[in-house]
């Protein structure tokens, strides 16, 4: 019995990500290898079990989705199988990229008197730390390492930061694993001043539902009895409003106002179930403690135009908000969501109290592309065309690539990609059709009718051989000259006859011209007999070529019965 050889092994192995947490792995090897099927591992490092996949021969890549964790280092490889035998596996490590912040808030700490950047981190990843980047409107820069909290369902990352309010900032969040990292940037970002009430050092104690607030007010400079405020402090009063602000003019968000309110409760807005056409938007108060039945958040969702595709109101339900659905979005689009939250619980005469959400951005999938513009056809010659369009109007993406369809009157003939030069065949009429392709597939065929031309026919390109007189044939009155078929291009038309073309050369050398200024066309044998030297005129016509190439064809050349009279001379063939 024979024994089966091993297979060779693949040459390379690659791995990319696509950017859904998926790996695509790909794989090349040699034409004669013999693989039967492919055997494809992969498992976390320095896990003892691993994840097995087999494949046909016929594929060359797979994603693999399942089990992927971000963030984490993993061992692929790949052995050809032929029947029972199994070739050397190739191994490859790669370390996936962790998952960036998913969302994140800067507040004040009145204790460290700085600003404390809590970012939310997926918990489908794995994280050996974070990193904040700040820069100013002034290019200053603040780099800082973040601490990471894993409480058990959520994770995130802390950074305490020595920002100044009023100023806008540029945030960019990065998460690194194995020294992989992926960032999140977050721009035009202004910081309110803090404030708190407790630090002010007024506190109230009231003894007593008849008592009264009062509070008076003196100048530091010169002498006054001031001014005396009163009101009820069991009750909102309109005579006091305390608060800070920047020298930009930016006001703290948390306030006494004149009805010892304080600011409305943050939000947490997220985009969620991002399609090409659709998107879901989720709101929730972010503590259940805040939840506040009077409280509406008003929406506003504006396209890259600036254009408003979406202004609701909706009202708070328990700790959330109902879910709103935005349906008919236009693919690979970005849009821009504004949301603010307005609380007017109290007393009537009580102003509203609100607060502005953080704007989130985000781009709806892609689609298939629309159909592309201006088609023309032109034929360079009998055998080639080119092509030339516009991208569409409505791309739908990124573009690609191009598919260019062509197809003969009756039957599909040739199909390739991009704009280039086909080889076609002569007087045949084609059809053309380009469609403009991205990730998500090609666009549909126009409406109009497809661009078609014909193939032209033109004169045959000039033979690359000269015929060849047999020595031995040459007679007084008469020769035999051979040439064969081969020296005929029929690229530009069918050759559906030849002719033999012969002139006088006198005794040094010279050929008379006198057919040079003729317009493609040459004289017969009657037609030259007026010149003391012949100019070259058509010695024989084949009306039926042989058609199997590089026959040979032996015409003679000479005195006819009904030529009267003959001369020795010389003649150029």
């Amino acid at each position: 019995m024979n024994s089966i050889p091993v297979p060779s092994a693949v040459s390379t192995v690659s791995v990319s990500e696509n950017g859904t947490s998926c790996l695509e792995v790909e794989w090349s090897l040699s034409p004669n290898s013999g693989a039967d099927s492919f055997i494809l591992r992969y498992a976390q490092l320095h896990s003892v079990s691993n994840n097995s996949v087999t494949l046909p021969e016929t594929d060359r890549s797979i994603h693999l989705c399942d089990g992927i964790v971000p963030g984490t280092v993993y061992v692929i490889s790949v052995a050809v199988k032929k029947r029972n035998s199994l070739s050397e596996e190739k191994v490859v490590t790669y370390a996936v990229r962790p998952m960036p912040p998913v969302d994140f808030q800067v507040s004040p700490d009145i204790t460290k008197g700085k600003y404390r950047l809590t970012a939310e981190l997926s918990t489908q990843s794995r994280y050996d730390g974070c990193h904040v980047s700040v820069v100013s409107e002034t290019l200053e820069k603040v780099d800082a390492d973040g601490e990471l909290e894993d409480d058990g369902g959520n994770k995130s990352c802390t950074v305490l930061l020595p920002l100044i309010p009023g100023e806008r900032f540029e945030f960019t969040l990065s998460t690194f694993s194995n020294n992989v990292t992926s960032s999140k940037l977050h721009r035009s970002v202004v910081l309110t001043p803090a404030f708190d009430m407790s630090g002010f050092g007024l506190s109230l104690q009231v003894v007593g539902l008849e008592s009264k607030l009062q509070m008076r007010l003196f100048p530091t400079v010169g002498s006054g009895n001031g001014r005396r405020l009163s009101g009820d402090p069991l009750h909102a009063s309109p005579l006091i409003q305390i608060f800070t602000v920047t020298k930009s003019g930016i006001v703290s968000e948390t306030r006494f106002n004149e009805h010892f309110r304080l600011s409305a409760p943050p939000v947490n807005v997220s985009v969620n179930a991002i399609t090409r056409t659709s998107a879901a938007l989720q709101a929730a108060f972010v503590s259940s403690e805040d939840a506040d039945g009077e409280c509406f958040l008003n929406i506003v969702v504006l396209d890259m135009h600036s254009h408003v595709v979406l202004d609701k109101t909706l009202r708070a339900q328990s700790n959330a908000f109902s879910a709103v659905e935005l349906n008919g979005l236009r693919p690979f689009h970005k849009y821009t969501v504004n949301s603010k939250i307005t609380c007017a619980s109290g007393p009537s005469g009580c102003l509203p109290s609100s607060r502005s959400m953080r704007q989130l951005t985000f781009s709806t999938m892609q689609d298939r592309p629309g159909p592309v513009l201006s088609l023309t056809v032109r034929p360079l010659n009998p055998y080639s065309a080119q092509l030339s369009w516009l991208p569409p109007a409505l791309p739908n993406g990124i573009l690609t690539h191009y598919i260019v369809d062509v197809t003969q009157e009756v039957q599909e003939f040739y199909r390739s990609f991009a704009e280039y030069h086909f080889c076609l065949c002569l007087f045949v009429g084609y059809n053309f059709v380009v469609r403009a392709a991205t990730e998500a597939g090609s666009g549909d065929v126009p409406s109009n009718s497809p661009e078609s031309i014909k193939m032209p026919i033109m004169a045959p390109p000039r033979t690359n051989l000269v015929p060849t007189v047999a020595p031995e044939s040459i007679t007084s009155h008469s020769l035999t000259v051979k040439y064969s078929s081969a020296m005929f291009d029929a690229k530009h038309g069918k050759i559906t006859k030849s002719a033999l073309l012969v002139a006088e050369v006198t005794e040094d050398g010279r050929v008379s011209e006198t057919w040079m200024n003729s317009e493609n066309v040459t004289y017969t044998w009657m037609q030259v007999q007026r010149f003391d030297v012949w100019p070259l005129y058509t010695a024989v016509v084949d009306e039926s070529p042989p058609d199997q190439m590089h026959s040979v064809i032996l015409t003679q050349v000479g005195r006819a019965s009904y030529c009267g009279s003959w001369k020795n001379w010389k003649i150029s063939i």
